[in-house]
């Protein structure tokens, strides 16, 4: 409890009324500090002071009477000597203020403030801060929501949220709407998705259709089912009911993929027959016939059937006002044009004109025959929307057809009174109307070659607009940075980056490395992963991988974690079997006590190999217990992130299911030391694993003192990336790590 004397200086003023009642009750009326004198003589004793109920009274100079020396504002301290009016409080009186409580010291001359993390009740008698949540409150617990008491100390009257809780939000809320992620279909053609505040649907267009029988609703992937396309000129294809695939089922007269939607033709388009006395002519389509009356009759024998003939094939004549022509059999006359109301030119067998208030599409705009159908005048400029020519008159809304405008392509039905828009995610392809496929890029595996050796690296783009520029970091040893597949002969062990960008802008990378046999290893590229465990709560940040050089074309051979508590492993980007990894660590300026180390066959953050070596044997509660100094291999193989850090601290792990001991903490050396550096050997191929151990001698030339030899026949991971290790224990340094093949 803090003084807050300035604090409610200004809230006191409001109080005023209320703290007078207070003070007169403060003293007890007519009480006093000392004995009264001699009543033979005096009244009082002069200048002896007394309290008489909230006024501090003065004896006389000559002890003749009792005088008001101040009538006391907050009450009168009748048990202090002497008597005195309280400065600022009636003792003990509480009071809210601001989400805080305020109680007067025992002195009555200051304010002592409590500050309220629930709020305070100022209802209560006397005001009091609420113990564990503020009333009325609410928490998410689950997909209940709970409210908190009157009392503020415990939560009750949960109510379900038919759709979640959501936590996020304050106060904590049911969703008003849907549960967050869920999906659902509306109509065939559009899925619905539950944005992140769970109060309305997104919705996006599906080009294939909205699957409604799975669960959770998904647009089919590949088409809609039902829908038909020609495979080829004799197949026709039908998306099947589960909207993943096609169905082929061959078409003997020709598939017609113009037709919507595309069809079997039942006929081949132009071909003849006769039927009857008629001659029919299979349409265009392939879907059925249309018929010609034959005057004489139908000549089946002749190839292709035709009418008997009547005229010679494609000869003109004026019938009245309509202009025919004869068809390619002689057999009978067809109607190419109707002239009416206007003549049939028999000289140059042509009509006249045109219609009056005749209308027609021309270049995209409307025109209208004058009414005395000498010629067309321009009616309506339809712009970019364009003319139907069927129905004659500009388009409502859009120009049937697909257009890109900028990365949104643009698809307008074919009645041309309806758009639809959707966003392309790598760029729209205005020439063919369509969005560009997602931009891949996959990249070569990791190489090994002797120091001596190049090695070729590639990366192949596909996908997005389909051109490409490639961009590898760091350009050192590299016969071209800027090519897809580049030489690579660099001085040490290099993780190189490739960038890919295709002419829209979109991008992608990813990682190959080139190790060098016997040569150092670049850690620049090396990720840093950490094993913080809700158990281990003593410090809640995160140790720090720093490096002397963060310039990538800069190579940096060592790195050196910072902080302590959790444990920190700076691993490798690239599998390693079959070889010999060697490097060095030092530890500097730091009197912690802890592990260090490295990790091999790595998976993941649950499934590796470890050495690690405690300077001094301890106890850690939080972690489980004891940790005994030395050095040890252990087995981490956990099918889920490992949750309690007794798996990285404690010695007898017989408890833990995911963790062995392959070799335990030997008797020497039991720990390490300061400022002396150490070099390690693993020698790692299945089922058979050795580390040793050396301390460096600070000699010229500096010499090599073995510690101990670590061996295990444990074959539980073949291959894994390496990595370098700390728990719980700074400032430690790792350097010169090289790499060289098994013999």
């Amino acid at each position: 409890m803090k003084s807050g004397r300035g604090i409610l200086d200004v809230g006191l003023s409001l109080l005023g009324v209320a703290v007078i009642v207070l003070g007169l009750a403060a003293c007890s009326k007519g009480s006093t500090v000392v004995d009264e004198p001699d009543q033979s003589t005096t009244v009082c004793q002069p200048q002896l002071r007394r309290c008489n109920g909230s006024a501090l009274e003065v004896c006389s100079l000559d002890g003749s009477g009792w005088e008001v020396l101040e009538t006391c504002v907050y009450g009168c301290a009748f048990n202090t000597a002497p008597a005195r009016c309280y400065a600022l409080c009636p003792p003990g009186h509480k009071l809210c203020y601001q989400e805080r409580l305020v109680t007067c010291n025992p002195a009555g001359d200051e304010w002592l403030v409590e500050q309220c993390p629930n709020g305070c009740n100022e209802e209560g008698n006397p005001p009091a801060c609420f113990v564990s949540c503020a009333p009325g409150s609410k928490v998410c617990d689950g997909d209940f929501l709970k409210t908190c008491n009157e009392q503020g100390n415990g939560l009750e009257q949960p109510a379900t949220c038919g759709n979640g809780c959501n936590a996020d939000k304050q106060p904590n809320d049911c969703y008003a709407l849907c549960r967050p992620g869920t999906t659902r279909c509306f109509g065939t053609a559009i899925l619905e998705t539950c944005n992140a505040d769970g109060d309305k649907f997104d919705r996006q267009t599906c080009d294939t259709g909205c699957n409604s029988g799975v669960s959770p609703h998904a647009c089919y992937t590949d088409c809609r089912p039902g829908a038909t396309r020609c495979k080829d000129d004799k197949t026709l294809q039908t998306c099947n009911s589960e909207g993943n695939g096609w169905n082929d089922s061959p078409c003997s007269e020709g598939c017609n993929g113009t037709l919507d939607p595309p069809a079997c033709q039942v006929c081949k388009p132009k071909s003849k027959k006769c039927d009857g006395k008629e001659l029919k002519t299979c349409l265009d389509s392939g879907i059925g016939y249309e018929s010609t009356g034959c005057n004489i009759g139908c000549n089946a024998l002749s190839d292709p059937p035709s009418c008997y003939g009547t005229c010679t094939p494609f000869e003109r004549r004026c019938s009245g006002n309509v202009l025919q022509e004869c068809d390619q059999t002689g057999n009978s006359w067809g109607t190419i044009d109707d002239c009416s109301p206007y003549t049939c030119d028999s000289q140059r067998l042509e009509c006249q004109g045109c219609a009056p208030n005749e209308k027609r599409c021309k270049n995209g705009n409307l025109e209208q025959c004058k009414s005395d159908g000498s010629q067309f005048d321009p009616l309506a400029d339809c712009g970019s929307k364009g003319c139907d020519e069927q129905n004659l008159a500009c388009y409502a809304v859009c120009k049937p057809g697909k257009v890109c405008n900028g990365d949104v392509l643009e698809v307008c039905n074919s009645a041309g009174t309806e758009k639809t828009s959707e966003t392309c995610t790598y760029g729209c392809d205005a020439n063919n109307g369509v969005c560009y496929p997602e931009l891949t890029l996959t990249v070569g595996g990791d190489v090994f070659v002797f120091e001596n050796q190049a090695a070729s690296i590639g990366a192949n783009a596909t996908g997005g607009d389909g051109t490409y520029s490639y961009l590898w970091k760091p350009a050192r040893g590299l016969s071209d940075p800027k090519i897809a597949n580049p030489s690579a002969n660099p001085s040490e062990t290099t993780t190189y980056r490739v960038t890919v960008t295709d002419g829209q802008g979109n991008s992608l990378t990813k990682r190959v490395t080139v190790v060098k046999y016997n040569r150092r290893v670049d850690l620049q590229e090396w990720d840093e992963v950490y094993l913080k465990t809700p158990n281990n709560t003593t410090d809640p940040d995160l140790p720090v991988w720093l490096q002397p050089d963060s310039d990538p074309e800069t190579p940096s051979f060592e790195r050196t974690v910072t902080g302590k508590t959790h444990g920190a492993i700076l691993v490798s980007p690239f599998v390693l079997k079959n070889v010999i990894v060697t490097g060095r660590f030092v530890v500097s300026g730091t009197t912690d006590d802890d592990y260090l180390g490295f990790v091999f066959g790595y998976q993941n953050e649950h499934q590796f190999y470890a050495f690690d070596w405690k300077k001094t044997s301890q106890s850690y509660s939080e972690c489980g217990g004891y940790g005994n100094n030395g050095m040890r291999l252990k087995l981490f193989d956990s099918d889920a992130p490992i949750v309690d850090c007794a798996a990285f601290w404690k010695s007898d792990v017989s408890t833990l299911a995911d963790v062995d001991i392959l070799v335990p903490a030997g008797t020497t050396p039991k720990a390490w030391a300061n400022d002396v550096t150490y070099r390690f050997e693993l020698r790692y191929k299945p089922a058979e694993i050795q580390v040793t151990i050396y301390q460096e001698d600070q000699m010229v030339p500096p010499s090599l003192l073995e510690l101990r030899v670590l061996n295990s026949t444990d074959a539980t991971f073949d291959e894994g990336r390496i990595g370098l290790y700390t728990y719980s224990q700074e400032k430690v340094k790792f350097f010169d790590v090289t790499i060289n093949p098994l013999p």
